[in-house]
């Protein structure tokens, strides 16, 4: 089936018109005929895969669908996470004020109906602040994890990178609670029943009840999009993987060059590293939490992969070492 826009769906009024909009994408979107897999017929040659594209992610503006956060109305209770301000406050009025059973919490149930967790507006002033910010929504997430995995809800994070997830360079502390929107795209993939979104909202100075406002409207007419970012002069936009040109430059990995590795011993970081190995000639220090020192007998799995894929490095023109640590000691 051809990808639709969803922002375009929401304003067709008659079945003529979506009629119309699915005989326009068929058009510019061929595919391949019934029968083009059937047993007798060709299959296309293996080289004839295109060669992988590079992409960039940019903030693109976007209207909202006009549809409500999926698992957000009907549900019970909707709880709203306190920021240490009037914030929860203003957004649980407004969204009572709209039929939405809401209430603030300090602490999250269980069993919500949807969760919205403003913890990344709060003022935070150190890295460590933003960290704890992190550690909190994920401790919430995985309260409400067992429940929405098999129930289904709405589970939404609420941060200020600027309002475009620090596309355009807003660094300093806030850009540690990026990890909230990568927070909510892990949830997404675990949880198929639920719905879950990462809004983007910048503060730029407004008080509690223009971003309850802000917020509010993109909850109840936003629609479906995963990641949306929200600007203080109005501007909403989305997330979009775009093609991108290499950079000018010549090689930049010269012979030699180290690389730290951790987890480069299958998968497809093995497979990224053996062509880097055959590109750059660089040298690889494999990492891995077992340690060989004192053990007699079978040498477990994971130190054997390690060292079998030192191994091919270093006949790929590179050169491997495996060590045993643990990053999580700093």
């Amino acid at each position: 089936m051809p990808e639709l826009d969803t922002a375009r769906m929401a304003t067709l009024r008659t079945l003529g018109e979506v009629v119309d909009l699915l005989g326009q994408t068929r058009t510019s979107s061929p595919s391949a005929p019934r029968d083009a897999l059937s047993p007798g017929a060709a299959r296309p040659a293996p080289d004839a895969v295109g060669a992988p594209g590079r992409f960039t992610v940019r903030a693109v503006p976007t209207s909202a669908a006009g549809l409500e956060t999926p698992a957000l109305l009907g549900r019970e209770p909707v709880v709203v996470t306190s920021t240490g301000t009037a914030l929860a406050t203003a957004v649980v009025e407004r969204l009572r004020a709209l039929g939405v059973a809401a209430v603030a919490v300090e602490s999250i149930p269980p069993d919500p109906g949807a969760v919205i967790f403003l913890g990344g507006l709060r003022d935070v002033r150190t890295i460590e602040d933003a960290v704890k910010v992190n550690r909190v929504a994920f401790a919430a997430a995985r309260t409400v994890a067992g429940h929405f995995a098999s129930k289904g809800g709405a589970f939404v994070t609420v941060q200020d990178t600027g309002g475009d997830f620090g596309l355009a360079g807003a660094g300093g502390v806030q850009a540690w609670l990026g990890g909230l929107s990568a927070l909510a795209k892990t949830a997404a993939e675990e949880w198929p029943l639920a719905s879950v979104r990462a809004i983007d909202l910048e503060r730029g100075g407004r008080n509690d009840g223009a971003l309850a406002d802000s917020l509010v409207a993109e909850l109840l007419h936003g629609g479906i999009e995963k990641e949306v970012g929200l600007t203080k002069d109005g501007t909403r936009v989305a997330l979009a993987s775009v093609p991108a040109s290499p950079p000018s430059a010549g090689r930049r990995i010269e012979p030699g060059t180290v690389f730290v590795v951790s987890g480069g011993a299958r998968g497809v970081t093995a497979a990224a590293l053996i062509e880097l190995a055959r590109a750059s000639r660089p040298r690889f220090l494999l990492l891995g939490r077992t340690s060989l020192e004192g053990r007699t007998g079978r040498v477990p799995r994971c130190i054997r992969r390690c060292r079998s894929q030192a191994g091919r490095l270093r006949r790929r023109h590179g050169f491997g070492r495996h060590a045993a640590e643990d990053l999580r000691d700093g």
